[in-house]
């Protein structure tokens, strides 16, 4: 599961290119994790995104 965090919605379509190339280098079953993405103020002005990860093995 992802969680992203971004301050400007008009970084949405560059970080969802980049996630989509982390994901297939690193998903190789192709069963798409759950991702929510929310615009909000990060407590940095330089920060742009933050992403919270949670993974789980079987």
């Amino acid at each position: 599961m992802f969680r992203v965090y971004l301050t400007t919605r008009d970084d949405f379509a560059a970080m969802n290119e980049v996630y989509g190339e982390f994901i297939r280098e690193n998903v190789p079953s192709g069963l798409l994790p759950s991702r929510t993405t929310v615009f909000v103020d990060l407590p940095h002005e330089v920060m742009l995104v933050d992403i919270d990860a949670l993974a789980v093995t079987a």
